[in-house]
């Protein structure tokens, strides 16, 4: 099974280590918190805290190193952290690489689509994947600088 990265904008990891750091700051806030009180019927609100600020850093962490597509039982499986998310190939009308902007989008027969966020040079092996999955899709290549698809 071969692999395909998410590819994250910069925006999107900057929040990701801002979201990470707001988090440490939680925790440390409230570990000083429990250090200095000697209310001890305080300390399970500061322990949930403290254990939800970890599960947020272990879930960006996780999104952040491991965020994939790949293809398997005629889907195309996205698995971000511990969610998986898939799309039926047999949905899909057509993939359009815009070379201009560097987007791979799937058309579904009922008129929507989908953008598939992998790196650039990946492009020529996952549609190369899709037309082994599914003879009946339809591969499309547009200078979205100059033309632009008819759906």
């Amino acid at each position: 099974m071969k692999k395909y990265r998410y590819k994250y904008t910069p925006l999107t990891i900057v929040l990701i280590f801002i979201i990470t750091a707001i988090s440490i700051v939680t925790i440390v806030l409230n570990v000083i918190k429990m250090a200095n009180t000697s209310l001890k019927d305080k300390y399970p609100s500061y322990i949930l805290a403290i254990l939800f600020a970890v599960a947020v850093i272990l879930f960006a962490v996780s999104a952040l190193f491991n965020a994939y597509y790949y293809i398997k039982n005629g889907k195309i499986m996205l698995k971000i952290s511990f969610v998986n998310s898939g799309i039926l190939i047999s949905t899909i009308s057509e993939v359009v690489c815009f070379t201009y902007s560097k987007r791979l989008s799937v058309y579904f027969e009922n008129g929507q689509f989908s953008n598939i966020v992998i790196s650039p040079e990946r492009f020529d092996d996952f549609m190369e994947e899709l037309k082994q999955n599914s003879k009946n899709l339809k591969f499309s290549v547009y200078n979205d600088e100059v033309d632009y698809p008819a759906n």
